[in-house]
């Protein structure tokens, strides 16, 4: 859908790049996707998890609906993901 198009309906009425949130106890907050890469087999005293974050980003049909979700900061999720399998 990001090429303006519904896949369901065919309609060109997208809502396009809209954040998604929720609603916790202390406030609003913006939907992320996380990925921690694992521990190392040696580390130091003081070891920290590394992790990396994409914000979740929506597309979605103004006639049906129909919405993707797509994550952006890609690149480095992945390389994370890598790590961890």
């Amino acid at each position: 859908m990001k090429d303006g198009k519904c896949r369901i309906c065919g309609s060109r009425d997208v809502m396009a790049d809209i954040e998604i949130r929720d609603n916790g106890r202390s406030g609003s907050h913006p939907l992320r996707v996380v990925v921690e890469e694992p521990e190392p087999p040696k580390h130091g005293r003081i070891w920290v998890q590394e992790q990396s974050t994409g914000d979740l980003r929506a597309w979605i049909c103004a006639k049906c609906g129909y919405t993707e979700l797509f994550t952006n900061n890609i690149d480095r999720l992945y390389e994370s993901y890598k790590k961890s399998h």
